[in-house]
């Protein structure tokens, strides 16, 4: 194993390296420096710590139910609560003792997931906590634990580890591509002289064809279960019935970014994980084809390694610059896919309600993902060594003047020479040509015409139709997708460049008590004599054209005098802004904003509200600054839930609507605008959702609520 290969500091990775030593897989030995960020998240220990942190939340969540007989749990107990389960103070060797050992006079369990419910116990005992220790692991089994602390190992993993060593890759390779774009070569077919193509186009069609696996990784969602030894809900229906238990999983399980499962047994089917995987398992086999594409170019002379001094090729042949690099890594692909294509059935496959077969393959996620971030890292450090010879790809071009005959056959049959394919085929199949050759073959077929001319000035270092062109194109097209990816897969959030924001209810509360309080001032002034009772109930609307056409009609009908609507707006217009002290951001909403504007999204606010209110009030909340585009009531013709205003803010920002995510306050009006766009939806709404409407991807109380998702990310 080489010391150069850019890990970092020598010492501390000599350190690392020779820990190993006495390890069984080469993931923890051989490989380890390009493999030990992942000890820290798919290690038993990591396992464990992922499980508490599931445990904890669930604790938190069901504190903030409505159920009768729930935890009360104060903001400073939720943080102590969370800093149990940091990276820094959770302790799997506590739980370990737990599980195999025994510890404080209990066990040995014999269970992982008790384990951890013993020793959250333990420490809540500790942080004064006590009280709670019925409430831990509850209401739940092990696998509603187990499936939530897998997926998120596996985002973590993924992203943090996996996709920069992909991105990397993919990187170098759109560099090579465009470097080497008009760079010809000759065509292999069938391992024979063809047409041929350019260097560029070879690292570009590469490119492509992972950008189409990167794409796919990045449209898949996990998914999870919360839902009881059977998948029932059994206890919860039985001893609470009036507890919504279904919804409240639903919300626990999108807390962390998932897709509820809500027709499962006692362990989640794993469908999308081994999606997840099938995705990977072709990633890598161009990967492992990329491998060997350019060790055959090597032997071939058109690529070569730039050797280093210290570097041995053999222990007896000391001219050799081996493509290692690239053989080994092919070889790590092969066995990473070898274990993916086994993992299907052991995943899928279950006895009724429940068996462990899927246990053993779960466990190895670890080395799937280790065996291709070791093979990915193999391609990194093989690339930076790669060089393109192009005296010597031309001089082969130069020599194999017969790769023209496609051309002069597709030629002759434009002038209309008969059979010209065969007669071709007789003159060149198999021989070896000179230039020479070749023009007294074109002279011979091809009748004196344009073509024939074109033909006989044209050499095989030109003759490469659009390949540089492509090339380009393949790039092109990795750039346009790269921004979304590499901000990493497996959740919605990541995915999406731009996020769009209804604005009262949503960032804005006191809508209705300052509407309330500003017909009531209508009223006096024009002398309207309506209660408080009524002006409640003309402010339920939600357009102010329908409230105003209300209160004048109501007030004509008592005969004492007419107005107008006219009449209604001048005063309103007078009134207007007397009340914004009743206006106040959300809870969250300030820092929400603030993040997505630090961390570069494209920020939009999409609202009903009209030109006349909406520039003082963002100005007075402090807000303006963060929003790239804003369009109210009156930039377009139609309002929510008709898309038109969405779409128009989406256009503006140059954001895709699959990269966009609306959040709103109204299932009615925002989540079906956005949801017929094919955006995620964010519903914030302190109730619970109308299940007869349309759903949102994601149901929140608060935008902070939105800021932990984005952080949890």
């Amino acid at each position: 194993m080489a010391q150069d290969k850019g890990k970092g500091n020598i010492e501390k990775d000599s350190q690392i390296y020779l820990q190993g030593l006495g390890s069984i897989s080469p993931f923890d030995g051989r490989e380890v420096l390009f493999t030990h960020k992942l000890n820290d998240i798919l290690s038993e220990g990591a396992l464990h710590r992922y499980r508490a942190v599931v445990e904890i939340e669930a604790l938190i969540s069901l504190a903030d139910s409505n159920l009768a007989r729930k935890p009360d749990i104060s903001i400073t107990e939720r943080e102590v609560l969370r800093q149990i389960v940091t990276a820094e103070r959770f302790d799997a060797r506590a739980v370990a003792e737990y599980d195999h050992f025994g510890r404080n006079g209990i066990g040995p369990l014999e269970h992982d997931v008790k384990a951890v419910e013993m020793y959250l116990r333990e420490r809540l005992t500790h942080e004064g906590l006590g009280r709670l220790n019925e409430f831990v692991h509850f209401p739940m089994t092990s696998e509603d634990v187990n499936n939530i602390a897998y997926n998120l190992m596996l985002r973590e993993a993924l992203n943090s580890v996996w996709l920069p060593k992909v991105i990397e890759v993919t990187d170098t390779l759109a560099d090579m591509t465009l470097k080497y774009a008009q760079v010809p070569v000759l065509g292999k077919t069938h391992g024979m002289n063809a047409s041929p193509t350019t260097i560029g186009k070879r690292f570009g069609y590469t490119l492509d064809k992972m950008v189409d696996s990167l794409t796919a990784l990045e449209q898949i969602r996990l998914n999870a279960k919360f839902s009881g030894p059977v998948g029932n809900h059994n206890a919860m229906t039985a001893i609470a019935g009036e507890f919504d238990i279904d919804s409240y999983a639903q919300k626990f399980v999108e807390r962390f970014g998932f897709e509820y499962a809500g027709i499962e047994n006692q362990r989640i089917s794993h469908q999308r994980i081994v999606r997840l995987f099938n995705e990977m398992a072709i990633l890598n086999t161009f990967g492992a084809d990329l491998c060997d594409n350019i060790r055959q170019n090597v032997m071939l002379g058109w690529l070569y390694q730039e050797g280093k001094s210290s570097h041995v090729g053999s222990s007896v042949m000391p001219h050799k610059i081996n493509p290692w690099f690239f053989e080994v890594g092919q070889g790590y692909f092969e066995i990473t896919n070898t274990l993916i294509g086994g993992m299907r059935d052991g995943l899928l496959m279950s006895a009724f309600e429940r068996d462990l077969t899927d246990h053993p393959w779960e466990r190895m996620y670890g080395e799937i993902i280790a065996g291709s971030v070791v093979g990915f890292s193999y391609i990194a450090e093989g690339l930076q060594t790669l060089r393109v010879n192009e005296e010597a790809a031309r001089r082969e071009l130069q020599t194999t003047p017969e790769v023209l005959s496609e051309a002069v056959q597709i030629a002759g049959r434009l002038l209309g020479v008969a059979d010209v394919y065969t007669k071709i085929k007789m003159l060149t199949r198999g021989k070896k040509l000179d230039k020479e050759g070749l023009v007294q073959i074109i002279k011979e077929v091809l009748p004196d015409s344009v073509e024939r001319e074109q033909l006989l000035k044209l050499t095989p270092e030109v003759y490469t139709g659009r390949a540089a062109a492509i090339a380009q194109e393949s790039v092109a097209h990795y750039r346009s997708v790269r921004g979304g990816v590499r901000r990493g897969i497996l959740h919605d959030l990541l995915r999406i460049e731009g996020v769009l924001f209804d604005f009262d209810n949503t960032l804005q509360q006191g809508d209705k008590e300052e509407l309330h309080a500003r017909l009531n001032a209508i009223s006096e002034q024009m002398v309207m004599s309506y209660t408080l009772a009524e002006i409640e109930c003309f402010g339920n609307r939600s357009d102010y054209k329908e409230m105003r056409r209300m209160m004048v009609n109501e007030f004509n009908k008592k005969g004492e005098r007419k107005i107008t609507e006219e009449d209604f707006d001048l005063v309103n217009k007078k009134v207007s802004g007397t009340f914004d002290d009743r206006f106040y951001l959300a809870d969250g909403a300030e820092e929400l904003l603030h993040y997505l504007h630090t961390q570069e999204y494209k920020i939009g606010l999409v609202t009903t509200r009209g030109s006349n209110s909406l520039p003082r009030l963002l100005e007075r909340h402090g807000i303006r600054k963060y929003f790239q585009v804003v369009v109210n009531r009156d930039d377009c013709k139609e309002v929510k839930p008709h898309p038109q205003p969405i779409v128009t803010a989406l256009e503006r920002l140059g954001v895709h609507a699959h990269r966009a995510v609306y959040v709103g306050d109204k299932q009615v009006d925002d989540i079906i605008a956005g949801n017929s766009l094919g955006m995620k939806t964010i519903l914030v709404h302190n109730g619970e959702r109308e299940k007869y409407c349309a759903q949102p991807t994601y149901h929140v109380k608060t935008p902070r609520e939105i800021l932990e998702m984005f952080l949890r990310k």
